[in-house]
Order: C-alpha cells, then structure tokens, then sequence
C-alpha cells in the first residue's frame, strides 16, 4: 500500500502553505482594502469625526465675521475705549462724504436764496433808493 507520492489522492497528501511569501501578503492587504465590510465598519466609526482645517480662508472669515457680530466682543471693546480719547480721521472716507454733502448743501442754499434775490436791491435801507425804484416801476407800468 505505499503507493509514490504523486499517485496518492490529493486529499491524503498533507500540506501547508507559505503565508510569508510577497505575493500573499499582498493578495491579504488587498482583500482586506477591498472588503465593503471593512469599509463600512470604519466609515461608521468616522463618519461623525470630520475635521476642517483651522487655516481655510472661508473660516477665517467666519469667524473673523462672528467676532464682529458678537455682543460679548462688542462691549468688552466698547468698556476698553470708554475712558480714552476719541480720534477721528479727517481725511477718512465717511468724513469726506460728509464734507461733500455739506458744501453740496450749502451751494444749494446759496443758489436758491441768489434766484429769490435776483430782481430785488440790495441796499433797501435807503428812502431814496426805495422811492426811485419805486418811480421807475410806476413808469414800466405806465409805458
């Protein structure tokens, strides 16, 4: 009954394999990449743990913009500047605008009381003058 080793039945020939060779080793890393199984468990695991980064432009804005807004910030300024003095730029932006608008203003008001003064003298005070000016109507009337 001792047959060769190569006519005996496969399943009566006792084996082992080589795990350590590169090739399986591979094959196992990439079983193990491709199982959904695995993928899924880890997903799971960090699907609540998502992280920005701190130096992204859009949340430096945001929280440059939340700092604005806030009312803590607001009034911790406000108590800070309370006591100190208050400088004001003349050649700002506002106060320019200011400036224009004013002399805006008062050109109008200059024009409007020059077309009501047009026609009138200036130096009403003088009976004199009220009275030739008050015959030379007269004589425009008549004409």
């Amino acid at each position: 009954d001792a047959l060769p080793i190569y006519r005996q039945s496969i399943d009566k020939i006792k084996y082992s394999s080589l795990t350590t060779t590169p090739a399986m080793i591979q094959a196992k890393i990439n079983a193990q990449q491709l199982s959904n199984l695995n993928y899924r468990a880890q997903y799971e695991k960090t699907k609540a743990n998502y992280t920005l980064h701190q130096d992204l432009p859009l949340l430096v804005k945001a929280k440059a913009n939340a700092e604005l807004f806030s009312g803590i910030k607001y009034k911790e300024g406000w108590e800070k500047s309370k006591g100190k003095e208050f400088k004001m730029n003349l050649d700002s932006i506002s106060m320019l605008a200011a400036k224009a608008s004013g002399n805006l203003a008062s050109d109008l008001k200059y024009k409007e009381a020059h077309e009501r003064s047009r026609g009138k003298a200036m130096g009403t005070s003088d009976s004199r003058l009220l009275h030739s000016l008050q015959v030379a109507k007269m004589s425009s009337e008549v004409a």
